[in-house]
């Protein structure tokens, strides 16, 4: 009786072994196939690729119109149907955003950064403060979009 269970314990013991040198062989198949999807190519006479850190789609469309630009911390857009107001902007200016996505806000536009610590940038439509981000409202060509860098209150 004594040599049954002691088998049986063996036999589950070298199941379990088995299952756990599978699993870790899988583990490693993947992680390998990882590392070996990436090829960098290195050259002295490259220059790398520009990087689109913008999760927001490229929508093709006419240059959007500038209505105005009376100074580097305001300028007025018009909207374009079905693009949002981000897009809008980047369509025309230098944009670096603060994080990530529809709900980004703007740090700089042509090179005009905030100082985040008293002013920022601000959004309107058709003279109604901008709620959330730019990215997640979808303008119309009768739109008018400001972009306009002011104090904070």
């Amino acid at each position: 009786m004594k040599k049954q269970i002691m088998k049986k314990q063996i036999i589950i013991l070298a199941a379990l072994l088995l299952i756990s040198v599978i699993m870790v062989s899988v583990y490693f198949f993947q992680l390998n196939n990882k590392s070996n999807d990436v090829s960098v190519k290195v050259s002295s006479t490259s220059t790398p690729a520009p990087v689109e850190a913008d999760p927001i789609p490229v929508v093709e469309a006419d240059p959007t119109p500038v209505v105005e630009a009376d100074s580097s911390k305001r300028i007025t857009l018009q909207g374009q149907d079905g693009v949002n107001a981000m897009k809008v902007l980047k369509n025309i200016a230098t944009v670096e955003t603060i994080g990530k996505g529809p709900t980004a806000g703007v740090a700089s536009i042509n090179g005009v950064i905030a100082d985040t610590t008293v002013e920022h940038w601000v959004w309107s439509v058709n003279g109604v403060l901008g709620e959330g981000g730019a990215g997640e409202y979808i303008t119309k060509s009768s739109d008018t979009i400001v972009w306009a860098l002011v104090p904070l209150e």
